[in-house]
């Protein structure tokens, strides 16, 4: 839907209306990365001179750059100060899902208060784990990187997923085969979440689940999934 959007708005308003939108197409893959051409062609739109334009783009770069190293090193301090025989849960999900309290019913400060350690999988630097080659139809980056933060998990007795996803998600369906596949007989939970969801439920699968955990090559439980 979000990609749509811009052509969703010209069929609403209309020809004349649509000249007032921006709609770019922007591509941010390395082979068809058209990032600093789009950006240029909407500082002309807004009357924007495109050499500030181009610096604007090399300063988010490298605040980009500096957010994911911080990110990575708070990730690495995580594991660090975790020990061996301590459980964790690695977080997975979308941006919005993971970043939003709206969204994700305050889920970081609910695992606080029930004293559960846990890290979100973009803590985590995934660049040294490679997919299984049979992946490789998976198109959505997001999916392909929530996949690599399975496989990580899987290297740790002591690491153990949980997926925040929203009724209707359909990357995240597709992708659920592939948890399955992956986790095989290991323990994971996936929550599923909307904006009529209440606190308790949540609260009390998160109990249900970390109460069945145990060291992974002791004890093998059944996936768990709501």
């Amino acid at each position: 839907y979000i990609q749509g959007l811009g052509s969703m708005m010209v069929s609403a308003f209309g020809s004349k209306e649509a000249e007032k939108f921006i709609t770019p197409t922007i591509f941010m893959d390395d082979i068809y990365r058209n990032l600093e051409d789009q950006m240029v062609f909407i500082g002309k739109k807004l009357k924007a001179p495109a050499a500030l334009i181009k610096s604007a783009i090399v300063k988010a770069k490298a605040s980009q750059t500096t957010f994911s190293l911080e990110r990575y090193q708070k990730g690495t301090q995580f594991f660090k100060e975790l020990h061996a025989n301590e459980k964790a849960l690695v977080i997975l999900g979308k941006p919005y899902n993971l970043n939003d309290p709206a969204l994700n019913l305050n889920l970081a400060d609910k695992l606080r208060k029930l004293g559960i350690k846990a890290i979100p999988y973009d803590f985590i630097d995934l660049d040294s784990i490679t997919l299984p080659a049979h992946f490789s139809n998976l198109v959505w980056k997001n999916e392909q990187t929530l996949l690599r933060a399975l496989l990580f998990s899987k290297t740790r007795d002591n690491l153990f997923p949980v997926l925040i996803t929203n009724y209707g998600c359909g990357p995240d369906a597709f992708s659920f085969n592939y948890i399955k596949e992956i986790m095989q007989d290991l323990p994971y939970l996936i929550l599923e979440v909307d904006e009529h969801s209440g606190d308790a439920w949540l609260v009390t699968r998160i109990e249900a689940f970390w109460d069945t955990l145990g060291p992974k090559d002791i004890q093998k439980q059944a996936a768990v999934e709501e």
